[in-house]
């Protein structure tokens, strides 16, 4: 073989090894696929699944999970305390539309007042936790039960286009003070009177239009001996219970020849014990509901409970804003009348969050994604891993993290979408709402009555000074509101300051009651 034979295969050798190497390497470029199956995505510590199209998601698409629900927007698998978490990513106002916290067919001005505190809630939230929500794992902002505030996802049915258009009538409005934007707590029944937050958008007011909840006031009797699991006693210790201002008081017998002791226990600490240890007496979802009771103990040895409202009484009573309501009160007016100089503002678009992150689900090891198209699904850092044609995936969380695999579609009924409102919006004699209260003084809570209103650490008085005088009631800002920069969120427990835009946190100190 002569020399330029052999040169010219070494040279073919050398070209080949060169185009295997380059194989190889634009095979590491190309995003990393962790099983050969084309149709699984992962494990990985989280999944972004949205729907497909160009240049984005349809207009009017869904997604859906298992039995939770539909929603608007992109979903996200992820770790949190070992269960497969799902956080939905939509806009503030898609996120207020799916607030389920007042019946539809009660009437609008109560409803717009309503998803402006619903609004003004989940923002707050949105702007103290940024990425750093109280959920580990996730990057959750709040969450949808109502231990936050109940969020169900897309509205549907027929009282539906109510609500839609409340939140529409209030696009963009929040309860702002001094620039800042309030924690707007709210609850189902006061009882008579709101709890004070110690803050002055959080003010302790008469309330008789609550007469209208059925839990306003409420009472029921038990056996002295079922109370000793809640003070931490046997039976036979226990000789009696009452209640002070703050506290309960347990009468303790003592070794014999030592007599009898008092304990003395913080209100909430009991409220929370009995809720948990008793059962609900009927016609109550918990044993003590209400921010609100009184305990004393008969000659029969039994214990009447007294107490007023449901839930934890600070700011809104939704049955107040619709007795109010049906008085005849705009929106602005019901607001006022519970958040005291706070005011309903429009923000300018450019000052709220692109998002809002919600924990729909944490309490599963799978979940079912269907969506109303092909579903696309990305790594975190957005790049495209792959799609789902059939818009149907399994989620799960295994030891390696979460896996995602395309499912052929389950049969899955699309969320009904709330007809149109036509014409006006019916009178509050067609709503279907209880009757007015009764005229004259509702009864409420006693002057002295446990369950002192202690959002924060230090005790707060239960004493209930004179209602203050009524507060100028400025009806909603719908044009033309420019709040001030940097947008603080003010909370019952302290101040601090939260850019919008930038999300950056200073020094808020906050309290978590229950919702409700």
């Amino acid at each position: 073989m002569c020399s330029s034979t052999r040169g010219r295969r070494a040279l073919l050798r050398l070209a080949a090894a060169a185009i295997l190497a380059a194989s190889a390497g634009s095979a590491l470029l190309r995003p990393a696929t962790p099983s050969a199956d084309a149709d699984t995505f992962g494990p990985a510590a989280r999944l972004h699944v949205q729907l497909a199209g160009v240049p984005g998601p349809p207009a009017g698409g869904w997604l859906r999970v298992g039995d939770v629900g539909s929603f608007a927007g992109s979903l996200t698998f992820e770790q949190t305390s070992g269960h497969l978490g799902v956080v939905n990513s939509m806009s503030l106002e898609d996120y207020v539309r799916g607030i389920s916290e007042m019946p539809g067919d009660w009437p609008i001005p109560s409803l717009e007042a309503q998803a402006v505190a619903a609004r003004t809630f989940g923002l707050y939230h949105v702007l103290v936790n940024g990425d750093h929500g109280p959920w580990p794992g996730t990057d959750a902002e709040i969450c949808a039960t109502d231990k936050c505030q109940v969020y169900r996802g897309l509205p549907d049915g027929a009282q539906a286009s109510r609500w839609v258009a409340a939140v529409a009538a209030t696009a963009g409005q929040v309860l702002m003070y001094r620039g800042g934007v309030i924690e707007s707590f709210y609850a189902s029944s006061d009882g008579g009177r709101t709890r004070s937050g110690s803050v002055p958008w959080l003010p302790s007011v008469e309330d008789p239009d609550d007469s209208l909840s059925p839990l306003h006031h409420w009472t029921w009797a038990a056996p002295l001996a079922s109370f000793a699991p809640v003070v931490g006693i046997r039976p036979d210790q226990l000789v009696a219970l009452s209640s002070t201002a703050d506290s309960v008081v347990a009468t303790v017998r003592q070794p014999p020849g030592a007599g009898t002791a008092q304990r003395s226990i913080d209100a909430e600490q009991f409220k929370a014990d009995a809720n948990s240890d008793l059962p609900s007496p009927p016609g109550l979802p918990v044993a003590l509901p209400g921010p609100y009771f009184t305990l004393t103990t008969q000659p029969s040895g039994t214990v009447q409970v007294e107490g007023w409202g449901h839930g934890h009484g600070l700011g809104m009573s939704q049955y107040g804003a619709l007795g109010k309501a049906l008085r005849g009160m705009s929106a602005g007016a019901i607001l006022g009348a519970y958040y005291g100089p706070a005011r309903a503002t429009r923000l300018p678009q450019r000052r709220i969050p692109a998002e809002v992150r919600v924990l729909v689900s944490d309490d599963h090891t799978t979940a079912t994604l269907v969506g109303s198209g092909p579903v696309q699904v990305l790594d975190d850092h957005g790049q495209l891993l792959g799609a789902a044609p059939t818009g149907a995936l399994s989620g799960d969380l295994g030891p390696g993290g979460i896996r995602a695999r395309v499912v052929p579609r389950p049969p899955v009924t699309a969320p009904v979408p709330p007809p149109p409102l036509r014409g006006r919006v019916p009178a509050f004699a067609d709503v279907r709402t209880p009757a007015l209260p009764p005229t004259g003084p509702a009864p409420g809570p006693p002057a002295l009555s446990t369950g002192a209103p202690q959002p924060q650490p230090q005790p707060a008085a239960i004493v209930h000074p004179p209602p203050p005088p009524p507060a100028r009631i400025a009806p909603l800002v719908t044009t033309g509101a420019r709040s001030r920069v940097p947008v603080t969120a003010l909370s019952a427990g302290g101040a601090g300051v939260v850019v919008l835009g930038a999300l950056v946190a200073v020094g808020v100190r906050r309290v978590r009651p229950r919702r409700r």
